[in-house]
């Protein structure tokens, strides 16, 4: 069953307050193949197999649950066995540990000598971070978190088995919701939930993808805020294309059917000149402002824009949000005020009239590093 903003047919969505969709790349320079949730021996699990390798990835990589069978000459090698190398400058595949990987137990080590519970390698533009989510500790997020920041790689992305944040039936991980969007992460892609979801949260896109081979997953806690786009119809697989500064990524079933579709685009990190105050669709802005002081930004909403959406995340302090359609917002005149403390305030059930759009960041207390953002499909 497909679900979304918009149910009827919806296979493309527009994309969050960091990046901006666009019609189509150019032939990219790195393929990445990611498969999750798969080690179960049937149709499923060959037919996605298959086509992971009419993509000749340039690596494969997975987010756990690896095998089903107790046995991972049956359930990986015999269909991934081109990607594995116990010669580590030559594989290509870089897997991660879920729950049903046992810790290792079962062969997972002699299959995948090349890895370890947490471990980085880079392809491309990219550079991609694991740590183990079924076995967590103190040294892994030590690990991820100076590893990430002190990373030069145009594009970060961490992957691990468990979702932190997924409305499929197991739910948001708290344990795994690490700061991501501080470190400098762009993707951040996960398992266990069998089924495929986009979400955006703090500027970073979070990718849930269980549908390598097992059976969907229907969605018991739906929805997650800023959920995007969800799908458990079939199984299929998650295909990302690099190219200097896009990364398109796609989720692909196994009929070869493109179900979603989103390109990321990496934005200018010189921020914008203080005197400017009009927000742009898919662009954050990084604010700061003082208690009892307001800042004060607009937007121009084109001719058939819909599924509005003004958001405040992430910093320190309290910031509220205020949203006025056509003139200035006050605290006591105003279309939307999520009244809620802290600094993760949304407004989307406006009314997404054409026009101009005025915003109101008001100080209850200081505020530092909140995150402002404007988008629309």
């Amino acid at each position: 069953m497909v679900q979304g903003n918009k149910l009827a047919n919806l296979v493309v969505c527009a994309v969050s307050c960091t990046t901006t969709l666009l019609a189509s790349m150019p032939v990219a320079a790195t393929t990445i193949a990611v498969i999750g949730d798969f080690g179960d021996v049937g149709a499923p699990l060959n037919d996605v197999s298959e086509l992971v390798y009419s993509w000749n990835p340039d690596a494969v990589l997975t987010v756990g649950d690896n095998d089903y069978e107790n046995n991972y000459a049956l359930s990986v090698v015999p269909y991934y066995d081109t990607f594995i190398s116990a010669t580590c400058s030559q594989n290509r595949f870089y897997p991660t540990y879920g729950n049903h990987d046992w810790k290792g137990r079962n062969g997972y080590d002699e299959t995948f000598p090349c890895v370890t519970d947490y471990y980085k390698f880079t392809q491309g533009d990219v550079e991609f971070f694991t740590i183990n989510s079924d076995d967590m500790s103190n040294a892994q997020f030590d690990w991820l978190e100076d590893n990430v920041r002190s990373s030069t790689a145009l594009w970060k992305v961490v992957y691990l088995h468990h979702s932190p944040f997924s409305s499929g039936r197991h739910g948001s991980n708290r344990e795994t919701q690490l700061d991501y969007a501080k470190w400098g992460v762009d993707v951040v892609l996960s398992g266990h939930d069998h089924s495929y979801e986009r979400i955006q949260h703090e500027g970073v896109y979070y990718f849930v993808n269980g549908l390598g081979g097992r059976s969907p997953y229907n969605f018991e806690n739906c929805c997650v805020v800023g959920s995007e786009f969800r799908y458990n119809q079939d199984n299929g697989a998650m295909r990302i294309d690099v190219e200097g500064d896009s990364m398109r990524v796609r989720f692909i079933d196994r009929n070869y059917e493109t179900i979603d579709d989103v390109t990321l685009t990496k934005q200018n990190d010189t921020p914008p000149e203080s005197g400017s105050n009009e927000l742009i669709k898919g662009q954050a802005r990084l604010i700061s402002g003082q208690s009892n002081s307001s800042l004060d930004y607009y937007f121009e909403l084109p001719n058939g824009a819909s599924n509005l959406r003004v958001s405040l995340s992430g910093g320190s302090g309290d910031a509220d949000l205020y949203v006025k359609y056509n003139q200035q917002p006050t605290v006591n005149d105003y279309d939307c005020r999520p009244w809620k403390g802290g600094n993760n305030e949304v407004c989307d059930s406006l009314s997404a009239q054409a026009g101009s759009w005025y915003i109101m960041v008001n100080g209850y207390r200081d505020f530092e590093d909140v995150v402002l953002s404007v988008d629309w499909d």
